[in-house]
């Protein structure tokens, strides 16, 4: 049989504002890469939270979703994007 070979993506950084106040823009980078062996072609959507909890739905945590963001481009392996 032939072997499938499988992307893993992977956030690498994620750079916010310290602050911001009410009504301004709030801004938010972060670079995702490719760490497996196959491509990634699409499939995926970057989900963006503000959460006072590392852990995404920690009991108790308090969670906002900012926004739902499609891919910037499909990544090779060993490729990365950034989106802001």
């Amino acid at each position: 049989p032939p072997i499938i070979l499988h992307p893993d993506l992977e956030v690498q950084t994620v750079t916010a504002e310290a602050q911001e106040f009410a009504g301004e823009q709030y801004t938010i980078s972060w670079t995702i890469a490719n760490k497996g062996q196959g491509p990634a072609s699409g499939g995926w959507v970057d989900e963006v939270y503000l959460t006072d909890n590392p852990v995404l739905d920690a009991t108790g945590a308090r969670q906002f979703l900012l926004g739902r963001f499609d891919p910037v481009k499909a990544l090779n392996p060993n490729e990365a994007y950034t989106n802001t």
